[in-house]
């Protein structure tokens, strides 16, 4: 079955202030590129004359002055019934103000007997904080071409992102665009709904999403990092949602350990595995090292205690050379241990 969901972005203009990912480069060893860290933004694409929606919460590493690079998607799909799913991308390249993602949207079926890829790519620029750009799907699979346009995480804005989760059986997806009012889209089961004139106190979020069928009416509240309360549907009555960050446990990931100890350097570089002990993993954290000289060929989720990792060691890393580790989850929380493993 053809996943009817492609990359492309409706238009806020507004500038985000305050820490975020775009400018968490500033002084930190693990964040190397401007592109480091979490994005969220919403798609819209057309398949077969119908207009699709598509929410999107990336977290990316581009690793080094080389401009290459690892990262995954979340989204809540409404043609799988806004089940949460993760993308792998497939291939990053940053250059400048530039950065093209490729990623395979039939990507979490791949075990399945009728799986075949879905390929699409995305060229962004960054300008004035905010990733704009097009995406291109693969040829012959009846999609078309879109725009994207993706926001940083930002921990002064604890709103700001893309939330999922159930009421009773009805799957909800939110983005959010954390300003004054705050802006967003809503699925709520196959009801799609814009918000324009939304409020957030710091604890309370309310507004209307406009719906075909009318407006629906949302008064939440944010706690522990879960947004809970009542939508007010005009065709599915009164919801209850909770939702957390897609992708995420709304909790801080810790990291314990890091196996081997210590790592050789070697010319050519050979492919490494690393586990990572903790807690609080999501399938959807990115690791980042403190060396640019690591580079990350792949990472695995096993549970939310363990992550597998595997590395290229730059042969020019000194021996002795002590390497931290930082794991990002998708909500922009993040845990880090330096001198987890050494260079021999």
């Amino acid at each position: 079955m053809k996943r009817a969901c492609i990359l492309v972005l409706g238009v806020f203009t507004a500038v985000i202030l305050g820490f975020n990912s775009a400018d968490a480069t500033d002084g930190d060893d693990y964040f190397e590129s401007k592109f480091d860290g979490v994005w969220y933004g919403y798609m819209t694409s057309q398949f077969a004359g119908q207009d699709m929606i598509f929410f999107i919460s990336m977290n990316l590493n581009v690793q080094g002055n080389s401009g290459a690079g690892f990262g995954v998607g979340i989204s809540p799909d409404p043609t799988y019934m806004l089940v949460a799913t993760v993308h792998t991308i497939l291939s990053v390249t940053a250059k400048g103000i530039k950065i093209t993602l490729t990623a395979d949207l039939n990507e979490p079926l791949k075990g399945d007997p009728g799986y075949f890829p879905i390929i699409v790519k995305a060229r962004m620029k960054l300008q004035n904080g905010v990733l704009t750009g097009k995406t291109i799907p693969e040829k012959g699979l009846g999609y078309s071409k879109g725009k994207a346009e993706l926001y940083p995480a930002d921990e002064n804005k604890p709103v700001h992102g893309v939330w999922f989760g159930y009421s009773k059986d009805v799957p909800v997806g939110m983005h959010l665009v954390q300003m004054s009012p705050v802006n967003g889209s809503a699925l709520m089961g196959m009801d799609y709904g814009v918000l324009t004139n939304g409020e957030f106190d710091g604890k309370n979020l309310t507004g209307a999403f406009a719906t075909a069928g009318g407006l629906s009416e949302v008064n939440m509240k944010l706690k522990k990092g879960k947004l809970k309360g009542k939508i007010k549907n005009t065709s599915l009555g009164n919801l209850r949602p909770t939702l957390l960050p897609v992708g995420t446990n709304a909790k801080t990931p810790v990291v314990k350990s890091v196996l081997p100890k210590s790592v050789a350097a070697v010319a050519p570089a050979a492919e490494t595995e690393l586990t990572i002990k903790g807690k609080n993993f999501a399938n959807g954290s990115v690791v980042h090292f403190d060396d640019p000289g690591i580079e990350i060929t792949g990472i695995e989720f096993v549970n939310a205690k363990e992550m597998k990792v595997t590395v290229l060691v730059d042969a020019g890393v000194a021996a002795g050379t002590k390497i931290g580790v930082r794991v990002v989850n998708a909500d922009f929380r993040m845990g880090e241990k330096d001198n987890a493993f050494s260079i021999k």
